[in-house]
This record gives structure tokens, sequence and C-alpha cells, in this order.
């Protein structure tokens, strides 16, 4: 059994970036200094990754975008938006095409980001095993390595495990046994940042040894499965983070992500919203919440939760009901001229779904089968070893340690 350490290679290397712009910093990717202390930056956290978390994982992967098959879709424009708000730019259509008009605003060059961080990935191949593949996204080749690494048919468990280093909720739908998400996020509830675990691994993690008392609830005292990832501190490897349930451990529901999400949409990825409104005066723009989409589950006397959502999505009448009760509870229709059509509602959630649910069935032919190709069934079985030893020994760290800057603050 193997225990794999999965990292979101191009939230990694914007993390980076984000660590050296930090409080009165300022990095632009501009001087020479910039570029290698970018660089070096990107050298040492994933020496500092690497050294925290190989207490649990063997393996490491390094999972990077190349191009996203989610840009070539056609755009999709809802029923609230006019032709007139798309060409005067006051709406921008398309997958993330909103971060393309940010980039090119920014003191940051981006173009250069991106040269640096190719050369990043050509620099450490021989020492990390990077997969990256035509046409997906690094969300893609995570989903794609989570079915390859944890199951060795698609119903029979392999016995190993993954870990997966990001920040995006997206990827928390990938959670199952044996699957845990660590988001690098810094919030009240979790100042060491937050696992997410299916219910079988939250369930293993109580298991108590039988010297430990009954009435034990100190997470740091236990000594059982996953105790190690439970006390991992980015911030000070010294002492040990202190998580439970609600505390810096979430319970996974893979499927109320993707339905409230295709439904809410996505600002960080220009993921809209099925229903949106403007306000009286006409300045301000509503969208549905999940107390209403608690709601409309109401009216379908089913509750807002992972069963009711996973029945769902299992079942395009049920959506459509959804969605009719949607636009019901909303009062979308009695607020805004331009009147939400179930039709037109219903094929925007199929577009959205398309966007959000990380699905094998989902990626486009040519770009599976070359994915499939490169990185063959076994191809990681006696591979992805990471000797940090000898990577230090070969890679230039020329900056002072930002460990305490990574571990990113939740908005």
């Amino acid at each position: 059994m193997s225990k794999y350490f999965l990292i979101d290679g191009n939230y990694f290397a914007m993390r980076c970036l984000g660590t050296l712009n930090m409080g009165d910093n300022v990095n632009n990717l501009i001087t020479e200094e910039e570029k290698s202390n970018f660089l070096s930056c990107m050298n040492l956290q994933l020496i500092k990754l690497w050294e925290s978390f190989s207490v649990h994982c063997d393996k490491l992967i390094f999972c990077a975008d190349s191009f996203s098959w989610r840009k070539e879709l056609p755009t999709y424009k809802p029923f609230y938006i006019s032709d007139e708000e798309v060409s005067n730019g006051d709406v921008i259509l398309g997958y993330k095409k909103q971060r393309d008009k940010m980039k090119a605003e920014s003191d940051i060059d981006y173009d250069m980001f991106y040269e640096l961080y190719n050369k990043f990935l050509e620099d450490i191949k021989d020492d990390v095993t990077v997969v990256r593949s035509k046409g997906l996204e690094g969300d893609d080749i995570i989903e794609l390595l989570v079915n390859k690494l944890v199951l060795s048919t698609e119903d029979i468990k392999s016995g190993n495990e993954v870990v997966v280093f990001c920040t995006d909720n997206d990827l928390t739908q990938l959670s199952r046994e044996s699957v845990i998400i660590f988001r690098n996020v810094r919030s009240k509830k979790a100042p060491f940042g937050e696992l997410i675990l299916s219910p079988k691994d939250l369930e293993k993690t109580k298991q108590k040894p039988l010297n430990q008392s009954l009435f034990e609830k100190d997470v740091t005292k236990m000594s059982g499965h996953l105790n190690d990832l439970i006390q991992i501190n980015l911030i000070d490897d010294s002492n040990k983070a202190n998580r439970k349930e609600g505390q810096g451990i979430e319970v996974a529901e893979p499927n109320k992500v993707i339905l409230t999400k295709c439904i809410l949409g996505d600002k960080s990825d220009n993921i809209l919203p099925l229903l949106r409104w403007k306000s009286s005066t006409g300045t301000i723009n509503y969208s549905c919440t999940e107390k209403h989409i608690k709601e409309a589950f109401e009216n379908t006397f089913e509750p807002y939760n992972e069963n009711s959502c996973k029945e769902y999505l299992q079942n395009p009448q049920y959506i459509k009901h959804l969605l009719e009760n949607l636009i019901l509870v909303t009062k979308i229709n009695e607020k805004s001229n331009r009147k939400a059509n179930i039709d037109d509602v219903f094929e925007h959630f199929k577009y959205n779904l398309k966007l959000v649910f990380l699905y094998k069935k989902l990626l486009p032919p040519q770009y599976l089968e070359e994915f499939e190709n490169k990185y063959p069934n076994g191809f990681f079985r006696n591979s992805c070893l990471f000797d940090v030893e000898k990577f230090k020994s070969k890679h230039t760290i020329n900056i002072k340690d930002s460990t305490m800057s990574f571990l990113e603050r939740s908005i």
C-alpha cells in the first residue's frame, strides 16, 4: 500500500507568488532578483510541504495544468443578461475569462509567471513526478489520478491512500474513503488548515487504542488512522495542530458541493448563477442563495443534505422539479422584467454541471486518450518517490523561509 501526496500545481505556484507579495513586500516578476526569488520560493515551499506531509505520505505527484478543455466550450448567456451588457463589456462570458482582464491590469507580469512556472516544472521533473497532459486542468488530473491510485478497477479498492493539497472547494467533491483533501485555508475554525474526510475516514479517527480512556476527547492524544495528518501544522511544525470535527476537520459532502455550485455559480471561475435579478433601482444584482436552495428542497419535501443532493443529481427530472421550486421561492418573476423559463434555467444547470463536475466521462475523448497513453495503469506503481535531500542539493534556495505566510487566510 502506498500513500500519495498530490499537489494542485497551479494553485501552489500562485500561492508562492502570493507569499512574495504579502504585507509591504512586492514581487512583480520584473527584475532578475524578483524572478530568482519566485523560483527559489517554489523550491523552498515544495520542500517544506513534503517535510510536513511525509509524516503520512511516502510518494509525491505534482499535478499541473495544460490549458483547459472547458475554455473550448461555447459560451452560455443566461436569460437575465442582455446582448447589450455583453457587447459593452459590463458582463464577461466564458470560463475563467474575467481573469484575462485582471491579469492585463495587474502590475505583475503574468506572462513571466507562466514562463517561470514552466521552467520550474522542467527543472524538477527529474526529481519529482510531474503529471501534465494537454487540455486538462490540475483538477481533472487529480480526479483521474484518484481513480487510478485508489481504485485498482472501477469497483475494487487498491489499498492506496491519497492526500490532495489544494485550496479550491471544488476538489472536495473527490473526497471518499482513503481520499483526504487538505485545504490550505486558515480561518477561525481552522487556524492550521482544513481537512475534508469521508464519513468512514472520520469514524476511523475516532477509534481509540485499548489503553486509552473512553472519555478521552483530545484528538492530539489519539493514536489511530490519520492521526499524523490531523496534527500537521504548516505554521509551526514544532507544535502539533489540534483539529477535531467542526474545527479543522469537515465531513465531505461531494454531491452537495456539486449541486450547490451548479446553482449558485462561482465568481472566481466566472461560472454564472442560474438566477439573478436587479434591485428596484437597477444598480444592484441579486442572485439566489443557499437559503433559497434549502427552501426549494423543503417544497419538494426533501432535506437539503448530501443524500438528497446525490439522489437529485442522478435524476434530471428531480433537478428540473427543484429548479421550478427555486424560481418560485426566489420570486424572481415578480421582481424582474426578464422572466425565468424552466427550460432555459435547466439548460444553464446542465452547462454549469460540465464546468463543475470532475468526472472522467465528461472529458473530451481526445484529451482523455492522450492522458491514458501518457500515464497507463501501473505507471505510478514504481515511481513518485521523492528524495528531498537530493532535491535540496540540486535546487537553488536563496530567500528567507516564508512558511508562515504560505497558509492562506480564508476569505
